[in-house]
């Protein structure tokens, strides 16, 4: 329908968020992922798309029309199948709504979810990370629960058969003999437990538990009653202190702060369209589900030779960002990969930095520094 060049026009009309769904659709990704991925919610995803498919003037096509002019926008962007190199979009996100026929196609263009067969995930693209299955398509995460019961139900079954065996063995004894077998019963029956949830822990390996009550048991008198074992709570470990003031990190450090623990996981790298992006992972300690939003704007990338770069005007949203949980995000500087390789070619310059102000109120400052060698 239409030319490669002219299709390498229409891509150059998005938003740089319109190119990052898109980017993610081509890889047929759903709509949720999208937004996963991105941060945003699902109805966002195909706001976004709907703007997408009206800028590239394909919106009233019939659906299945739709979908092969999509694929062919995708193959220029997975294979670089045009007059030229697409450059950076300039525009940020627009406040324009998509028309309700457009945003009514794409709820109908959604790609599928990817399928097992016999025990594989069939994917479309290697960009996508199955999902590990054994024999028929039997998650490991389900075998795993089931070893897992398994391991804790054989043990509470030892236990029972145990302790019902070992009481036939008390009765017509003298009382002292009786309070002796029977602490013996408790220490057996207590040891079988342990052993079937050290088991249930051996094939737990990645599942963090809860710090388990020790066990003692009282030591036996001729003139006491029987005493049943006692818990003891292990204290949990010290959390770790919070990053002093001023400090500088290297990448791939975490910086603490009250409850939040913020990591750059990776020097400037290069982007999509030859931007200079930086990944970062925040963890959420605070023991409180938190929700706040964070700008790209408060982030920045700086030389000694006083170079400054302000991050993207993107928001990140952190809703019902739960304690014990960690998110991912990936910030855009004002400053081409090429420009920044061309600025660390310079002599004089002997690092960049990378600085965030003002992420949180739990969380104010961090920066981390990477030095350039010549």
């Amino acid at each position: 329908m239409y030319s490669s060049a002219d299709r390498f026009d229409r891509l150059t009309k998005l938003a740089k968020r319109q190119m990052e769904v898109l980017q993610l659709y081509c890889r047929r990704y759903t709509y949720s992922e999208i937004g996963q991925q991105l941060g945003i919610s699902k109805s966002t995803v195909q706001y976004h798309l709907g703007r997408v498919i009206e800028k590239l003037e394909i919106y009233e096509l019939p659906e299945d029309k739709l979908k092969e002019e999509l694929e062919s926008f995708c193959i220029i962007l997975r294979e670089g199948v045009g007059p030229g190199v697409l450059p950076a979009p300039q525009v940020d996100d627009e406040d324009i709504a998509p028309s309700a026929g457009a945003l009514a196609k794409v709820e109908r263009i959604e790609p599928p979810a990817p399928i097992v067969i016999q025990g594989t995930e069939i994917q479309p693209y290697p960009e996508r990370v199955p999902v590990p299955t054994i024999g028929r398509g039997i998650p490991l995460w389900l075998l795993f629960i089931g070893i897992v019961l398994g391991a804790i139900l054989g043990a509470g079954g030892v236990a029972y058969v145990a302790s019902r065996t070992q009481a036939t063995n008390i009765a017509g004894r003298s009382p002292l003999e009786a309070t002796i077998t029977a602490q013996a019963v408790q220490l057996e029956i207590l040891t079988t437990q342990q052993a079937g949830v050290k088991a249930a822990e051996t094939v737990a390996t990645t599942v963090s538990t809860p710090p388990r009550p020790s066990l003692a048991i009282t030591a036996v008198s001729t003139n006491a009653p029987v005493v049943t074992p006692t818990a003891t709570v292990v204290p949990t470990a010290t959390p770790q202190s919070r990053t002093s003031a001023g400090s500088v990190l290297r990448f791939g450090e975490t910086w603490v702060g009250d409850g939040l623990y913020l990591t750059a996981k990776n020097a400037p790298d290069r982007g999509a369209f030859d931007s200079t992006v930086v990944g970062f992972s925040v963890e959420n300690r605070t023991g409180q589900t938190l929700n706040f939003g964070v700008l790209g704007t408060i982030f920045s990338l700086s030389t000694n030779t006083n170079k400054f770069y302000a991050g993207h005007d993107d928001k990140f949203a952190l809703n019902d960002f739960l304690t014990g949980t960690k998110r991912d995000f990936t910030v855009s500087f004002n400053v081409s990969w090429p420009d920044l390789q061309a600025v660390k070619r310079d002599p004089q310059v002997s690092w960049l930095l990378v600085e965030v102000k003002d992420f949180n109120s739990r969380l104010g400052q961090a920066q981390w520094r990477d030095e350039v060698i010549h």
